[in-house]
């Protein structure tokens, strides 16, 4: 071999021995902990959930980074903000860092078999959602028809051994078993289910809480004394009808389930010793509350016209998440808030709250 020839060779060989010295470095790093099934991809700060042979439906990427392991990519995603997620190319040693990721609206992973996806998992609290992903063939547990994302994890909750349930958005479906990824892989579904793991995730994050207020002519159908309000939220997810719940602390914690809410015709009002609390909607319906607002954020200026030409201006304004509207006067605020961001409170002045929740039907909001 001529001396031209060894050249790039040794350049060649070169990299790749620092490649390995760099992986060998990132010692910190633990991949598939719990076994070689595990989906499971960890750090010593964060953690990862891995899709075997599977890519994300989403552009454009933070980052392309080449000729790494994928440790350097993991660390290098953690280290990079707004990064959320990354997808490896496992031939091509190539990583793609996003800032977006598969519990998001519209998002998936897909099958791509030269690829793995990693998604940084929430604190605990928070339900680790992996939209178009599955552990194949392990709904052990029980099935279940015709119900809501939020109900299936309440079922989940008081299933015993349930960790995670995956859920089939057109059929609204949900399969609950005793396996999550940390027991074994998760790959892309062909079958369009959605992957949910529980992760200590509070059932009183499935509603809106309106502070020191009770549902005017509310439908109270059911009394329960000495409950607190966390068993309030899984006992009003469980049970046929139950829209929205008051918890009342005056003579003693009871749950007290409606069969309506404030999305429609009743409205919140003041009181004390009771807070209200709504289901929320499934994302792409909008969250109602009328007699409900979340005071001083209102950051762009007031106008007047109907409540579609408010909701209309929110929807053309970036970042507008909620519309708040008094129906009297006909005024119109628009804000970037939402209840996840500050406390909504009852209004004294009859202001009415619209969150957006990703709808795109604004045709169903009625004037009142």
């Amino acid at each position: 071999m001529k001396s031209g020839e060894l050249l790039p060779c040794f350049i060649a060989i070169f990299a790749f021995l620092q490649l390995m010295v760099q992986a060998k470095m990132l010692h910190t790093f633990k991949l598939d902990q719990t076994g070689k099934d595990s989906s499971l991809f960890e750090a010593d700060h964060v953690t990862y959930i891995k899709v075997f042979n599977a890519s994300l439906t989403v552009r454009p990427l933070l980052k392309i980074i080449k000729a790494v392991p994928v440790e350097m990519c993991a660390q290098k995603c953690a280290t990079t903000t707004g990064c959320k997620s990354f997808v490896y190319h496992k031939f091509a040693l190539t990583c793609f860092l996003s800032k977006h990721d598969a519990s998001e609206d519209g998002i998936k992973v897909v099958r791509r078999t030269k690829y793995d996806y990693f998604q940084i998992i929430p604190n605990k609290g928070k339900m680790v959602v992996v939209k178009g992903a599955t552990i194949d063939k392990y709904d052990h547990l029980d099935k279940l028809d015709d119900i809501s994302a939020d109900r299936c994890a309440a079922h989940c909750k008081q299933l015993k051994n349930c960790k995670m349930f995956e859920y089939k958005v057109e059929q609204r479906r949900c399969d609950l078993t005793d396996l999550n990824h940390k027991d074994k892989s998760l790959t892309a579904s062909i079958h369009r289910w959605d992957y949910y793991s529980l992760n200590d995730v509070p059932s009183i994050r499935m509603f809106l809480r309106v502070p020191d207020a009770y549902l005017r002519d509310g439908n109270r159908f059911k009394y329960i004394k000495e409950c607190d309000v966390e068993t309030c939220a899984t006992t009003c997810l469980l049970t046929k009808n139950c829209i929205a719940f008051e918890h009342d602390t005056k003579n003693g914690l009871t749950c007290i389930l409606l069969s309506d809410d404030a999305s429609k015709v009743k409205i919140v009002r003041p009181t004390r010793n009771r807070d209200f609390y709504q289901l929320q909607q499934e994302r792409g319906t909008m969250n109602i509350i009328l007699g409900a607002s979340i005071n001083g954020y209102d950051y762009y200026p007031t106008t007047r016209g109907s409540l579609k030409e408010c909701l209309d201006r929110c929807v053309e304004t970036k970042a507008c998440e909620a519309v708040e509207y008094k129906h009297s006067n006909r005024k119109c605020d628009i804000a970037n808030v939402t209840h996840f961001d500050f406390t909504l409170k009852p209004s004294r002045h009859y202001w009415n709250f619209y969150e957006i929740n990703g709808s795109q039907n604004l045709k169903e909001v009625k004037e009142r």
